[in-house]
């Protein structure tokens, strides 16, 4: 098949992926009850963009690494993702960032789900308005939870599926994610509701 094909019909197939956060969004917010259904969306809002800014920055290079030597733990090269345009494999290299962009997010989106209802936006009525107050410490504690558990998620991603990894050198086999994304997922949405449950 022609390169170009294949690379249209992968990023064709990534669009779709990201659109997963949106059914996650939707499937949380049928879940919790009606005033914290703007809690529930804020969160995957906040995974989306700074888990994505993050995944960009040193995300799929410490996963992938484009540069050699690579060792057997974390992946060098790759940080701001930007090929060449004049690079063969441009195409390739940003169809399979914007594949592993979604899986990033998804493992901090299986967080939001897994917290949902213990963590608030507060909502004020103020001159028959509803205004959205965000608690500002909570607010930041879980931007910095979106931005750290995204790289968390990375190296076990690497180890599973970057040329460089340990697991992927011994032959595990990983389908579609079970591995990296869920496993990170759930054990951070588990130690998150045992902090939140501790309080």
């Amino acid at each position: 098949m022609n390169r170009y094909f294949c690379t249209f019909i992968n990023t064709r197939g990534n669009i779709d992926s990201l659109t997963n956060s949106v059914g996650f969004g939707m499937l949380e917010s049928g879940c919790v009850s009606l005033k914290n259904e703007v809690n529930i969306m804020m969160k995957n809002v906040v995974d989306i963009v700074l888990g994505g800014l993050t995944y960009w920055i040193f995300g799929f290079g410490f996963s992938f690494g484009l540069c050699k030597p690579n060792n057997p733990l974390i992946g060098i090269g790759g940080i701001f993702v930007d090929p060449p345009i004049d690079d063969e494999y441009m195409g390739s290299i940003c169809a399979a960032f914007l594949f592993q962009l979604s899986f990033a997010t998804t493992s901090t989106t299986i967080v939001s789900g897994a917290m949902a209802e213990r963590y608030l936006f507060s909502q004020i009525r103020y001159r028959r308005r509803y205004t959205f107050c965000i608690s500002r410490c909570n607010f930041k504690a879980y931007c910095l939870f979106s931005f750290l558990n995204t790289i968390v998620y990375c190296m076990p991603a690497g180890w599973v599926w970057g040329d460089h990894g340990f697991l992927n050198r011994i032959g595990v086999v990983d389908i579609a994610g079970s591995g990296p994304v869920h496993l990170v997922g759930g054990v951070s949405g588990n130690q998150s509701y045992k902090d939140i449950i501790a309080k």
